[in-house]
């Protein structure tokens, strides 16, 4: 099998180790430049017991076809984002889990594909397991100091972002991940040291890994679909070199 191609280091480090914005991968002739180096505080890895996330502690609402116009049809799908009365400092949530999927209450539908109601004109619904494919789950202001390590589901689609969390060191994404995209500013001033991208993540967005002084790894899946780095992505970050896909 033919091996995935990567572009030269010293692009990497011309291009987006230097405060330059880069708004798409592009192959070239390498260029050399020095290095801006940065300072990381020391790194403790979590002893806290994982927790997987549940019902009590997310929101959980159906997903549509494009989660923007409310007229496109529901999917079979959820996104998760915290529930707003609950307390993010507290410690089970030092070292979370996203489940693969989450219970949701979805309306019966007749042969017609209208909601089935009761006597009283209530609809009816079934709970049924339905993929988590989104998930929100910045702690907030006062929970950011608190979380420590995030383990995503396989059937995550989008990732919401974690800037601020000073504490988080780990990002755990499966191999066999349908991970597509994370939100800007994905892990900006977080502590997170090495990073798997997963193949069909198709670009890295603007301020991804800003002001990450302890990162020292980013690597990418051989069959990576990376097509677009975003500005800033690394800038003030501890990462001194990268094999960025050759897409």
């Amino acid at each position: 099998m033919k091996r995935k191609k990567f572009l030269s280091v010293s692009i990497a480090v011309a291009c987006l180790l230097m405060n330059v914005p880069v708004m798409e991968i592009q192959a070239a002739e390498p260029t050399i430049q020095a290095v801006k180096t940065v300072s990381a505080a020391s790194v403790t890895p979590t002893t806290a017991e994982p927790y997987i996330l549940t019902v009590d502690d997310v929101d959980v609402n159906r997903c549509r076809e494009d989660d923007n116009d409310s007229n496109t049809p529901y999917i079979d799908a959820v996104q998760i984002s915290w529930k707003g009365n609950i307390d993010r400092s507290l410690p089970q949530y030092k070292n979370i889990v996203i489940p693969d999927t989450m219970p949701f209450d979805k309306p019966v539908l007749d042969d017609d594909g209208n909601e089935q109601k009761d006597e009283d004109g209530n609809v009816i619904t079934e709970t049924v397991d339905m993929p988590v494919i989104k998930a929100y789950l910045n702690p907030g202001e006062f929970g950011r100091s608190n979380l420590e390590k995030v383990t995503v589901s396989k059937n995550i689609r989008i990732l919401g972002e974690f800037s601020g969390c000073e504490n988080l060191t780990e990002v755990m994404i499966p191999e066999d991940s349908a991970l597509e995209s994370f939100s800007t500013d994905a892990f900006s001033k977080t502590a997170i040291q090495t990073l798997s991208i997963p193949a069909n993540v198709t670009e890295l967005p603007e301020r991804m890994f800003y002001d990450c002084k302890n990162l020292t790894a980013v690597t990418f899946a051989e069959d990576s679909k990376l097509e677009k780095i975003g500005a800033y992505a690394f800038a003030e970050s501890g990462l001194t070199s990268i094999d960025i896909p050759d897409t």
